[in-house]
């Protein structure tokens, strides 16, 4: 629990997995409060699936299983797993983006150089 707190607290975008013994499915976490001594709690989420915003309970923990309240196909689903992910590109994607536009400029830059020499060069021959 302190993991998705930490990470929503931090920004992040954490996707749950659900499911029940049938069916998965996948919810945007918004928030999560979690009591450490009862095992209980609630959970805020938007579902994908139509941007749908929900609230459930946490109902308990086992075998490294978050029961939940939620129901999937009119069945309790319990959280299964958790992925965060970053909405802020990586440093190396930012520097192969800043190389593919400076490398654009300097073709789009070459070209304009290179017509205005032609121009130059047609409008020096008509003088003469």
């Amino acid at each position: 629990m302190a993991f998705l707190a930490k990470e929503l607290k931090a920004g992040e975008d954490v996707e749950v997995g659900i499911a029940t013994v049938r069916l998965g499915h996948f919810l945007t976490l918004t928030g999560i409060t979690f009591d450490d001594t009862t095992n209980k709690g609630e959970f805020t989420f938007v579902d994908p699936n139509g941007g749908v915003e929900g609230k459930a309970m946490i109902t308990g923990l086992r075998n490294g299983v978050i029961r939940t309240d939620y129901l999937l196909g009119g069945v309790r689903a319990d959280i299964v797993n958790a992925v965060a992910e970053s909405p802020v590109p990586e440093p190396s994607s930012l520097v192969l983006f800043a190389t593919g536009a400076l490398g654009l400029l300097g073709y789009v830059w070459h070209g304009q150089r290179k017509n205005k020499t032609r121009l130059l060069s047609k409008a020096v021959q008509n003088r003469g």
